[in-house]
């Protein structure tokens, strides 16, 4: 096994239609986010936060663009969660995962790390006896494994042709919340599912296989989209004032440097995101009652109560949460 130069990038555009407006969605964004931490984290497994800052006027995040908003760095550690194989393969290093995160809503940005040479030499002492010892966590090596998403939140239905500048060469795929398929039985959950759900705060819910283009109370853009078959039609309407749908766009880039096993690992990564993304908007929109009337400082007083949480979690023995080849955790 050879780490060389080999430089692989695979890219994913996502595109996830809701019912909510864009800023209603910047207060539901960082209330489910904070609130899928505590789901997945107990058993010395799941999300650590480290810091969380605000910066202002940065023109590093987006190239052409001075950002201002909040920077978050958190651990997970998800061995659990992997597929059982690889359990068994790999030490507990390689499903430690970095994340930073740059929130300057409606644009976010992602950055997943992992110290993959130190994983390589662990794996290499534990099963050819390369060396005596395997070696000690130096930090996670970014230059050789990184996963970066690119969010951008429009008030439309999905089709800005290309809102994060990506690559022409692109695939798109659209998620539709109310797609049971996507998700595994594990992860399957009535109390998040938009098609039973009903919100008491703001009457939203029971959304219909054709919600994307029935929504009321102006339909701004009557759209058809065909997930599977990955098309999509749109026909613009006159009266275009208010939106009561908005999108996301996700642009998931996988960067991977290791010799045989770039475009394995790059393709099973990208799988999991259709997945991932569903079930978190699902969540997202099923939980409005619980964010649509909090405040910027409640949401702040909110994150700050679940990182105190999370550091108890992560002590207690159960695990929590769902794997991602949806089965039930084994310790």
């Amino acid at each position: 096994m050879v780490l060389d130069s080999i430089d692989s990038q695979h890219k994913k555009e996502f595109r996830i239609p809701l019912p909510l407006e864009v800023e209603e969605f910047r207060r539901g964004q960082l209330y489910s986010v904070a609130e899928a931490s505590k789901n997945e984290t107990g058993g010395g497994e799941g999300a650590e936060f480290v810091k969380q800052y605000d910066f202002f006027d940065d023109p590093s995040i987006l190239p052409g663009k001075t950002l201002s908003g909040t920077y978050t760095y958190k651990i997970y550690r998800l061995k659990s969660k992997a597929p059982w194989v690889l359990q068994k393969i790999f030490p507990s290093e390689a499903f430690e995962i970095h994340e930073e995160s740059w929130n300057a809503y409606p644009y976010c940005k992602t950055l997943l790390t992992v110290n993959l040479l130190c994983v390589v030499y662990n794996f290499l002492a534990r099963f050819a006896y390369v060396t005596s010892r395997p070696l000690q966590n130096p930090g996670y090596m970014g230059s050789n494994f990184s996963l970066i998403i690119e969010s951008i939140h429009l008030p439309d239905y999905g089709c800005s042709d290309n809102p994060l500048n990506a690559p022409e060469k692109r695939e798109i795929i659209y998620l539709d919340i109310c797609d049971d398929i996507i998700l595994g039985k594990c992860q399957y959950n009535p109390d998040t599912d938009p098609k039973l759900f009903i919100s008491e705060r703001t009457g939203r819910g029971r959304l219909k296989p054709d919600w994307m283009y029935s929504t009321t109370p102006v339909r701004c853009y009557k759209q058809i989209i065909c997930i599977h078959e990955k098309r999509l039609k749109t026909e613009i309407s006159e009266n275009c004032s208010f939106m009561t749908i908005m999108c996301c766009y996700k642009l998931v880039t996988v960067h991977f440097k290791w010799t045989g096993l770039s475009g394995f690992v790059e393709k099973t990564i990208q799988k999991q995101y259709s997945k991932i993304f569903t079930r978190f908007h699902r969540d997202a929109f099923c939980w409005i009652d619980y964010w649509i009337d909090l405040n910027e400082d409640e949401l702040r007083e909110f994150e700050e109560k679940i990182a105190v949480q999370l550091l108890k979690q992560l002590a207690e023995p159960e695990k929590r949460g769902a794997t991602l080849d949806d089965r039930p955790i084994i310790d």
